[in-house]
C-alpha cells in the first residue's frame, strides 16, 4: 500500500530534487571504476559496482553523493551514448554467448543476441566480431546487451589482429573493385624514355613499385631523371574509382599484407614499374653540381619509360658497401649504381649544410610463422641503398613544390613550424642552458633554426634532442607552399607516392594540368584537416596490427626473462616510457617498479628526470637494459623493469 501513497511519491520526488547532480562525461579506468568529467572541470569518483550502469564515453547526469568528505557520483539519467559500435570476441558462459569489447574500458561482458543469418554461419566462442548496443543499463533499466552484426573474423585466423584493427577503425579490408575496363592510354604526348636503363630499388617484396631512378654524368654534374608511375593516367578526375581513392587517403601496410589505395590491377599490375615493360611515369630532370646543389629548374614531362632493373635494397646495399653477395649487376646497372651512390653522398652534404637530415633510425620487420605467429623481430639499420634513393625522393619532391609554386597552382604542400608558438620562449631557455645561442626569433625563422638545429646534432646531446621533440608542433598538409621546419625546406610537396597516397596523386594531377596547359583542379579549402585525419587514421591501423603482433612476441619472451635494450623516450607523472630499441616496441616502468618507496622518487615530467632521493637515476634520452613484468595481450600494454637495482 505504501508504494501507491501520494505524500510518500510527494516526499521522495522533494528529496531528489534537493540532492546535488553534475552532469558530464564518463570516463572509464581498466580497473573497473570510473570518473564523471563536468565541463567546469569537475572530476568525481563512480566506484565499480556504479561503473555497470554506464559505458565510456557515455554523457549522464549523477547524484553526487559525500561519505567521509569524500564525494562519488551516482549515474541517475542517460543523456547521450559514448558509442554505440563495438569491435570484439565472443565467449561462452553458462551456455549463453556472450560479446567482450576489444576496448579494455568496456570491462564487462555483454549478452549477445545474434540474427537467425549469423547463427547459419556458425558463429562460436572465440571468434571476432562486430556488434551494435541494443540495450543500456542506465535508458533500459536491463543488463547491457549488442546485436552482433558480421563476423570478422575466426579466433584462429593467423591474420586475426590485422582485421580486428581494421574493422575497429572502420577501414576497408579489400582492395577498390577494378572496372570493367581501362581508358587507352594516349602515348602521344609522352617523351620516350624506354631505351635509358631506369631501375628500381625497393624491398624484394614489393609489387607496387612506383619510382624508378636513371642518372648520367653531364660533365662534372650529374643529370638525374627521377620517373614516378603515373595512375592518374588511368583514373578520371570525379570517377567513382577517383572517389573511393579519395576517401581511403592511403595504402595501408601490415605485416605481409597490405590494403590497396587503388584496385590491385593499378598498383601492382598497370602503373606498377616492373622490369621490362612500357610504362606511363610522369619524369622529373633535376641538373645537380658536384657539390650536390641544384642547378637549373627542374623539368617536367610526360613520358614513357621502362625499367631494365628491379633491384633490392640489401642486394644495392652490399654491392655499394662491398659486402659479400651473390648480387653482381650486368656493367650497364653497375655504373648507374655508382653514380646514384655518388649523386646521393653530395646530396646528403648538401641537406647537412644547408636543410635538415632524418636521423638514421632502424625499420623492424616481423619473421612470422605459417600460423601469422611472431617467430623473430629484426631490427634493419638503413643503410646506403635506402639513403641513395631517399635522397632522390626528397629532392624530387623538392622540385614538385618549386614547380607547383612557381607557376601559382594549388597542391598538397607538407608544412611544419617547427617548434609550438607557446613554447618557443621555454625552448629558447631550454638551449641557453645546454650552451646554444638561440633567440626566440630565430626559433620562429626557418635559417635560424636550421642553425640551432645542426648545432644540437653536433653536440650530440641526446637530452636535449628529446626535450625539444616535446616541442614540436605537428606536420600538416597545406593547399598553398609553407615552410618545413623539420627538414630545413621552405616549401616540400610529396608526388613520389601517387599509388600509395591520395595527396600525391593530387600534386600529379596538378602538375600534370600545367603540362598540358589544363585548368588546375580547384582544392577544398578543409582538404589538410581531412588528410591529416587519414594520415592519422592510417598510422593508428598500421600500430594497431604491430601491437597484436607485439603482444604474442613479448608474451613469450616474459616468461623467458628476457632482457632488452632500451631508451627513455619520455618521462611522465607515473614513471617513464622506454623504447626496446631492440624491436621497435615500446614499454612503460612504473615508479614503483624502479624504487618500491613512492615517497623516494620524483617523476619530473618537466624536465625529463626521474629521481630517488633528489638525485637523478634516469634522464630522457638514457639507455637501460630492461626486463618485462608484465604483458597485457588485451590490451597491448606493456610494463617493464630495469634489469638490474636503481635505488
Amino acid at each position: 500500500m505504501f508504494q501507491d501513497n501520494p505524500l510518500l511519491a510527494q516526499l521522495k520526488q522533494q528529496m531528489q530534487s534537493e540532492l546535488t547532480k553534475k552532469e558530464g562525461q564518463v570516463k572509464a579506468s581498466e580497473r573497473g571504476f570510473g570518473f564523471l568529467e563536468t565541463d567546469e572541470k569537475e572530476s568525481f569518483f563512480i566506484p565499480p559496482n556504479e561503473m555497470r550502469k554506464v559505458l565510456h564515453g557515455d554523457r549522464i547526469t549523477a547524484i553526487i553523493r559525500e561519505s567521509n568528505d569524500k564525494q562519488t557520483a551516482e549515474p541517475e539519467t542517460l543523456i547521450n551514448q559514448g558509442h554505440t559500435a563495438f569491435v570484439g570476441k565472443l565467449q561462452s558462459y553458462k551456455g549463453q554467448l556472450q560479446f567482450v569489447s576489444e576496448n579494455p574500458l568496456f570491462k564487462y561482458p555483454f549478452t549477445a543476441k545474434l540474427s537467425n543469418k549469423l547463427k547459419s554461419e556458425g558463429l562460436q566462442e572465440g571468434d571476432w566480431v562486430t556488434a551494435t548496443l541494443q540495450h543500456h543499463s542506465l535508458r533500459d533499466g536491463k543488463r547491457f546487451s549488442v546485436n552482433v552484426t558480421t563476423r570478422i573474423a575466426k579466433g584462429d585466423d593467423p591474420y586475426l589482429g590485422r582485421w580486428v584493427t581494421l574493422a575497429k577503425l572502420g577501414l576497408p579490408t579489400l582492395p577498390p573493385q577494378a572496372p570493367s575496363a581501362w581508358p587507352a592510354l594516349d602515348e602521344s604526348s609522352r617523351s620516350d624514355y624506354r631505351q635509358l636503363p631506369f631501375i628500381t630499388i625497393d624491398n624484394a617484396s614489393t609489387q607496387d613499385m612506383d619510382d624508378a631512378l636513371y642518372i648520367e654524368q653531364q660533365g662534372d654534374n650529374w643529370l638525374l631523371y627521377v620517373a614516378i608511375a603515373d595512375p592518374e593516367a588511368y583514373i578520371e578526375q570525379g570517377s567513382a574509382l577517383d572517389e573511393e581513392a579519395e576517401q581511403r587517403g592511403f595504402t595501408i601496410y601490415m605485416p605481409e599484407f597490405n590494403v590497396p589505395m587503388l584496385p590491385r590491377q593499378l598498383s601492382d599490375e598497370l602503373c606498377s614499374l616492373q622490369p621490362n615493360v612500357d610504362r606511363p611515369a610522369l619524369v622529373c630532370k633535376i641538373l645537380v653540381a658536384p657539390d650536390g646543389a641544384m642547378l637549373e629548374k627542374p623539368l617536367f614531362e610526360l613520358a614513357q619509360i621502362r625499367s631494365h632493373a628491379k633491384l633490392s635494397y640489401d642486394d644495392v646495399s652490399n654491392y655499394l658497401e662491398e659486402q659479400s653477395s651473390d648480387f653482381a649487376p650486368e656493367a650497364e646497372i653497375a655504373k648507374q649504381l655508382q653514380l646514384l651512390n655518388l649523386f646521393s653522398q653530395a646530396r646528403l652534404t648538401w641537406r647537412e649544410h644547408n636543410a635538415l637530415t632524418f636521423d638514421d633510425n632502424p625499420d623492424y620487420k616481423f619473421v612470422l610463422s605459417e600460423q601469422g605467429e611472431p617467430i623473430d623481430i629484426l631490427c634493419l639499420p638503413r643503410r646506403s641503398a635506402h639513403r641513395l634513393v631517399e635522397e632522390a625522393m626528397v629532392l624530387a619532391n623538392i622540385c614538385g613544390a618549386d614547380f607547383l609554386t612557381h607557376h601559382q597552382v594549388e597542391g598538397v604542400f607538407n608544412s611544419q613550424t617547427g617548434i609550438q608558438s607557446d613554447r618557443i620562449a621555454e625552448a629558447a631557455t631550454l638551449l641557453k642552458e645546454h650552451g646554444i645561442d638561440a633567440t626566440e626569433q630565430a626559433l620562429t625563422e626557418l635559417d635560424g633554426y636550421c642553425t640551432i638545429r645542426r648545432q644540437i646534432k653536433a653536440s650530440n646531446n641526446r637530452y636535449l634532442d628529446f626535450r625539444l621533440r616535446r616541442m614540436f608542433a605537428y606536420s600538416e598538409f597545406k593547399p598553398q607552399a609553407s615552410p618545413h621546419f623539420a627538414m630545413g625546406l621552405p616549401a616540400y610537396a610529396t608526388w613520389t607516392s601517387p599509388i600509395r597516397k591520395y595527396s600525391d596523386l593530387i600534386n600529379h594531377r596538378q602538375i600534370k594540368s600545367i603540362l598540358t596547359q589544363q585548368p588546375p583542379a580547384s582544392l577544398d579549402a578543409n582538404m589538410g584537416n581531412q588528410f591529416n585525419e587519414k594520415r592519422k587514421i592510417q598510422r593508428m591501423a598500421e600500430n594497431g596490427a604491430n601491437a597484436w603482433l607485439y603482444a604474442q612476441y613479448l608474451d613469450k619472451h616474459l616468461k623467458q626473462g628476457t632482457e632488452f635494450a632500451g631508451q627513455i623516450i619520455d618521462v611522465v607523472r607515473q614513471g617513464v616510457r622506454v623504447k626496446l630499441t631492440d624491436i621497435g616496441a615500446m614499454a612503460f616502468i612504473p615508479a614503483q617498479l624502479i624504487c618500491q618507496d613512492k615517497n623516494r622518487i620524483t617523476c619530473k615530467m618537466d624536465t625529463g628526470h626521474l629521481l630517488i632521493d633528489e638525485n637523478i637515476v634516469l634522464t630522457q634520452g638514457d639507455e637501460l637494459v630492461v626486463k618485462l613484468h608484465e604483458v597485457n595481450k588485451d590490451s597491448k600494454n606493456f610494463i617493464a623493469k630495469p634489469a638490474v637495482n636503481l635505488s
